[in-house]
């Protein structure tokens, strides 16, 4: 009954660790996005062997439904955490 839109990232244009926060700044279906995760180990679920689910501090909710499609420079910024 419910729908809750979840925008997919397409690129990972950067990454960066900061006491225990992670700033994603990715481009996405729905155009280029900032946000930050609080525990990366926690709020990054791996749905299956290739998508993804990012949990915002706001709750904001992002996908990955392919990692093996993003380029080699997304897929290491977001190895570290999956």
């Amino acid at each position: 009954e419910k729908k809750y839109y979840v925008p997919e990232i397409i690129k990972i244009i950067s990454a960066k660790d900061k006491f225990g926060f992670v700033y994603f700044k990715c481009d996405t279906d729905s155009g280029i996005c900032e946000f930050v995760v609080r525990n990366p180990f926690g709020s990054i679920i791996r749905i299956d062997e290739n998508h993804i689910f990012i949990i915002d501090i706001d709750g904001n909710r992002y996908s990955i439904k392919d990692l093996s499609k993003l380029d080699k420079k997304s897929y290491r910024k977001i190895e570290l955490y999956v």
